[in-house]
């Protein structure tokens, strides 16, 4: 009931898109799959990333999988009033590791605000977790491991935010409402159980809650405090480096006039 009244509160409706690849797209080289995928990108996600509303912060998340179950990035976009929405999904299946490497930065490069992420990083999600720290940054990137204790510490707040709205906006869309219906507390841990479930009608394609955990992982990401970006400013005036320095100062520092033009105490000039 609950996960239903958030599907009904859907104030702009939220682009889900699929795409499976097939086994002979892994054999093909890379230049090409690349290729490919780039072409893929551009007509599939170019617009639903264009349309994210630039003035709001965004996170990511993304449950991975390699083939059998899908990779899925799930959007969140915070509200001026610290509501956070679901904007996009994508559903990758059977998709190569460089290629999701590639899907992940074209996503994350189009992010408005991009604030954070948090990438599942059991068993081979270690390596597209990785990849994404090591692009963004390790304190905005957050390499989950899915265990009990990660569960018990995040949950709670994920049903909280259900339950008070500050978690809305969620796609109208069977499967990923059954993905949210097969999270059960097990021993006391509200978690997925390891069986795969089915949708409601049966004959779509065997799940194990993909965006459920990818909707859990970009909640959490917003609820991080990712390190802010540190710089030093410039000094307010400096000299300019002469090549030829006079015989009075043989540091090569100069606070008149260039020959080129260039006003004694221009900053960062040389």
């Amino acid at each position: 009931a609950l996960i239903d009244a958030r599907m009904a509160a859907v104030d702009k409706p939220v682009p889900v898109i699929r795409a499976r690849w097939g086994n002979e797209f892994g054999l093909m080289p890379e230049h090409i799959r690349a290729e490919e995928l780039a072409a893929w990108i551009e007509e599939e996600l170019a617009e639903p990333l264009a349309a994210l509303d630039k003035n709001l912060r965004h996170t990511l998340g993304v449950d991975f999988a390699r083939s059998g179950d899908l990779s899925v990035f799930c959007i969140l976009a915070q509200s001026k009033t610290l509501v956070s929405m679901v904007r996009l999904v994508i559903e990758a299946g059977n998709l190569p590791f460089a290629q999701q490497r590639q899907l992940l930065k074209a996503i994350c490069d189009r992010l408005p605000r991009f604030y954070a992420g948090a990438l599942d990083a059991t068993g081979n999600g270690a390596d597209l977790a990785e990849h994404a720290a090591d692009l963004y940054g390790h304190t905005r990137i957050s390499q989950v491991k899915i265990t009990d204790q990660w569960y018990l510490q995040n949950m709670p707040a994920f049903r909280a935010a259900l339950e008070d709205a500050t978690l809305d906006n969620l796609p109208r869309d069977e499967q990923c409402r059954d993905d949210l219906r097969a999270l059960q507390r097990i021993n006391g841990v509200p978690k997925l159980p390891k069986a795969k479930t089915q949708t409601a009608s049966g004959n779509k394609a065997q799940r194990h809650g993909d965006f459920a955990i990818s909707l859990v992982l970009a909640h959490a990401a917003m609820r991080m405090e990712a390190a802010p970006i540190e710089y030093t400013p410039a000094p307010a005036g400096s000299g300019v480096w002469d090549d030829a320095p006079d015989q009075d100062d043989n540091t090569g520092w100069r606070n008149t006039p260039t020959e080129t033009g260039i006003p004694a105490k221009t900053t960062g000039a040389w």
